[in-house]
């Protein structure tokens, strides 16, 4: 799990899991990586959602 001062820059829907890869909403990016190639652009749609709200909600 990322520490809290990382989770801060990196947010709250990012983990690195017991493989030490990065997840990104329980998606594991080596694996997407692996089936999908590079260059790979991944966006957190619970991110944009939850940011939207952050934004909006004032």
């Amino acid at each position: 799990m990322l520490s809290e001062k990382h989770t801060k820059y990196f947010g709250e829907f990012l983990r690195v899991n017991e493989d030490g890869h990065l997840e990104i909403e329980d998606l594991d990016a080596v694996h997407m990586v692996e089936t999908r190639g590079t260059p790979l652009f991944v966006y957190s749609e619970r991110t944009i959602r939850l940011n939207y709200t952050r934004l909006y909600s004032t």
